[in-house]
Order: structure tokens, then sequence, then C-alpha cells
């Protein structure tokens, strides 16, 4: 079994297309359903789709399917997407186990983070073995 694309509903195509071509830099593969479905470009494709109502999601709280995106430096990917007036949770590198990361949503309330990985060390795992 592999994964072939990830879908993920929208109330309003316009806006969708304004979050995630426009403010995130993701091209657009096919319009050809337009206003229903748009393809956009990703090793795994993205499709959008028309839904009647935003997700109402609460960020660490509820069960959700997260967009997770990586990115060489999240303080760079912070600042740019608050120029682009996005809606942040997090407006400071937010840590997690593997480095820092923010997150934010779409207009559709659909969960996307930002993830800047950072070397793992086993130093610590070393100390405590025996």
């Amino acid at each position: 079994m592999q994964l072939s694309v990830i879908s993920v509903g929208v109330h309003n195509m316009d806006q969708a297309l304004d979050f995630y071509h426009e403010k995130l830099g993701i091209e657009i593969v096919s319009n050809q359903y337009y206003p229903e479905i748009v393809e956009l470009k990703s090793p795994v494709p993205i499709i959008l789709f028309k839904v009647e109502k935003k997700s109402e999601v609460e960020y660490a709280e509820d069960a959700s399917v997260v967009l997770d995106f990586n990115v060489n430096n999240v303080m760079d990917t912070i600042n740019d997407l608050k120029d682009k007036k996005v809606d942040l949770i997090f407006e400071e590198p937010h840590p997690f186990p593997a480095g820092v990361m923010t997150a934010a949503k779409d207009p559709s309330g659909n969960l996307i983070e930002f993830l800047e990985f950072r070397a793992f060390s086993h130093s610590n795992d070393e100390k405590n073995v025996g």
C-alpha cells in the first residue's frame, strides 16, 4: 500500500488558493475542475476539494490530520508568514522533540505545521545505558 494523494477539504476555494498558492508558494498543477477541486504540486499530490463548512479543530486537543512542511529556518518562516498576514498558532519557534516549529490554520481551519528539524544527539541516551 502506498499513499497516493492528500485531500484537504476547504470551504472557500479562492481563500484556499490565496493561502496555499500565494502565501505558501505551492504550485497549482490543475484547476480543470475549479471551483470544486484544485490539485497542488507536492511529492504526494495535494487535492483541495470544496466542502460546506470550516473545520473547528483545536490544535493539540482534537484528533486531526496535519499537513507538515519541512523548513530550513523556522524563524525566517514565521517572519515571512507574518508579513503575508497568516494567522500563526505560535509566533515564536516552538520546541518539539526533533527541533522547533510553528503552526497555523488555513482559512478553512485545517492545521499546518512548519518544522525545522535539528540534529538529534544520542549522548543523553548513551549516558543512561548500563
